[in-house]
């Protein structure tokens, strides 16, 4: 991996891939940038994001008009943990950005940052399944393939939150669509 290129001034990452962030998900970065974490780990995930949303911008199944602007899938879901759980490990926001970029299929460990990732990646799926470019057929075997029982552990605050929004959207979509294909 190379080495990121500090400012002379401060001996922190300079701007260069936070610029194309800023350019790419501008409010990721403005919540990367307020959050926590240490300017190189901020320059690390702006840079991994800018090559993730490269690979990946947006769900297959998802059809975008033309020059419409969006909030790209890898930035997304790093929103969603930033955002919702304030999260400040950088393993599991790193493994959020992988596996929304699609280079990883979906984690099946016991690894609790894979287990945030995985749970804030089936919300934006959820998030996201009323566009009408879905087809019905493609929506049915998306929600059967969603997580069905997510266990999680006592006192896990930014987990049960990511969870009350996943069952909130969950069931805004069963009711939307009809049925309860997901039980």
């Amino acid at each position: 991996m190379a080495a990121p290129i500090l400012s002379q001034e401060t001996n922190e990452p300079s701007d260069s891939t936070s610029a194309s962030l800023k350019e790419l998900a501008p409010g990721v970065d403005q919540i990367l940038e307020r959050s926590a974490l240490l300017p190189q780990q901020k320059h690390e995930l702006r840079r991994q994001l800018v090559g993730a949303i490269a690979q990946r911008p947006e769900y297959e199944w998802i059809k975008r008009e033309s020059g419409v602007s969006f909030n790209p899938l890898p930035a997304r879901v790093t929103e969603i943990l930033l955002r919702e759980c304030q999260c400040s490990n950088v393993s599991t926001l790193r493994a959020a950005i992988t596996l929304a970029s699609g280079i990883k299929t979906r984690p099946s460990s016991e690894n609790q940052e894979h287990d945030h990732a995985d749970l804030a990646y089936s919300l934006d799926i959820l998030r996201h399944l009323h566009y009408p470019s879905v087809q019905d057929s493609t929506r049915q075997a998306i929600l059967q393939d969603l997580p069905k029982v997510i266990e999680i552990e006592p006192g896990d605050a930014p987990m049960e939150r990511l969870l009350t929004l996943y069952d909130a959207a969950l069931n805004r979509t069963k009711k939307r669509y009809g049925g309860d294909n997901h039980s």
